[in-house]
């Protein structure tokens, strides 16, 4: 296996007080010295590419023209390897895997995305390679792990931690300081590493018999050229759902809806939003909401509806509290996370020349993170 490792920073990579991750030269060194021998003997056939950011990163920095050069560094690496590890943070992993999933479509190599809750290495001194591995964390265990799923040469992007494997834009955060960090909570495992790796093959993507990633990538790299140009100059956002005051006279238009009314002034331009909703996707139905969203439809913004709920999906006949929201154009998220939706809705409308085509994307399963009923 001809493996490219992709280190971005995050905890994974971090030393001293207050912690803050190394460069890519000092984490190669360190990481050729302690953790490669051990990988070697176990898989003989491996060969490892390193490669990293400039500049590291606290993946709290992370931004969405991040993402756009992680994809290209691994489309410029894709014909040489077999297999993708990229090390990052785990505050913003699962945006970040889930973006990686819409803008690397249809993958036929593995790529997975891991890090830890606790360093990799202790300084010793200022030359890397003579740093120490620390073994009571979990740093090893995920890199070892995530490599021994590499090996399977799963068609996916995946999220590996804490012995699961998950598809990367089906997982959340789900724990700030265990060790089992991140969930799956709509979709079940690909994989889980006890005596040794059970992968559930089932459970996979489907490759696109049309036409491989590896046959499509002069065209996902210039595909990747014009969302790098293009993710910068809009925004999309989160909005989460809160009980507040409202009332019928409409003169008085309730702090959601002057919330949504100041988000429409932001900069850069706003074209979508991702409502973390109550329950099954409800959303106040008050007549000054009602409104609002009307003319923020109206106006060429796309807005999706996902659960604020750690689980379940999104059903817009359930309450009449959910049924006015289709027809005033809001596009039910079903059992996307919130985080995979807002990740996927910045890439269309970087991607996308017209609402219509970001509209239809997000009603699409595009990458396995939607169940579309049927």
């Amino acid at each position: 296996m001809h493996l490219y490792i992709l280190y971005t920073g995050g905890t994974i990579g971090c030393v001293g007080t207050p912690l803050a991750p190394v460069s890519g030269v000092e984490f190669e060194a360190a990481f050729r010295a302690t953790m490669l021998p051990p990988i070697e003997t176990q898989l003989p056939d491996t060969t490892v590419t390193f490669d990293s950011f400039e500049q590291t990163l606290d993946s709290t920095n992370m931004q969405p023209s991040d993402w756009v050069r992680m994809a290209q560094r691994i489309c410029s690496a894709w014909h040489e390897h077999d297999a993708f590890l990229v090390l990052h943070g785990t505050d913003t992993m699962a945006w970040t895997s889930a973006a990686l999933s819409f803008l690397l479509p249809n993958v036929s190599k593995p790529v997975i995305v891991t890090g830890s809750q606790l360093p990799l290495f202790f300084a010793t001194g200022n030359d890397p390679s003579a740093y120490q591995v620390l073994h009571n964390t979990d740093a090893v265990r995920n890199v070892e792990g995530a490599i021994r799923f590499l090996e399977r040469a799963i068609p996916e992007v995946g999220l590996y931690f804490a012995d699961q494997l998950l598809r990367g834009n089906r997982a959340i955060k789900s724990h700030a300081s265990q060790f089992i960090a991140f969930s799956s909570p709509n979709y079940p495992l690909l994989g889980e590493l006890g005596v040794r790796p059970v992968l559930h093959s089932d459970r996979l993507q489907k490759p696109d018999c049309a036409a491989t990633f590896t046959d499509r990538i002069s065209e996902v790299e210039r595909d990747l050229t014009r969302i790098a140009e293009r993710i910068d100059s809009a925004s999309a956002i989160p909005f989460l759902l809160f009980p507040a005051a409202w009332s019928v006279d409409n003169s008085d238009p309730s702090l959601l809806v002057s919330l949504l009314q100041q988000t429409q002034t932001i900069s850069p331009e706003l074209r979508g939003v991702v409502f973390e909703a109550y329950g099954e996707g409800n959303i106040p139905d008050f007549p000054a909401m009602q409104q609002q969203v009307r003319r923020m439809h109206d106006a060429g913004i796309v807005m999706v509806d996902c659960t604020q709920a750690f689980a379940g999906d999104v059903g817009h006949a359930i309450y009449r509290t959910g049924s006015w929201l289709s027809e005033a154009g809001v596009i039910a998220g079903g059992d996307m996370t919130p985080v995979a939706a807002l990740a996927k809705l910045i890439v269309l409308l970087a991607r996308e020349e017209s609402e219509e085509a970001v509209r239809y994307g997000m009603s699409s399963n595009l990458a396995g993170e939607l169940t579309v009923p049927g």
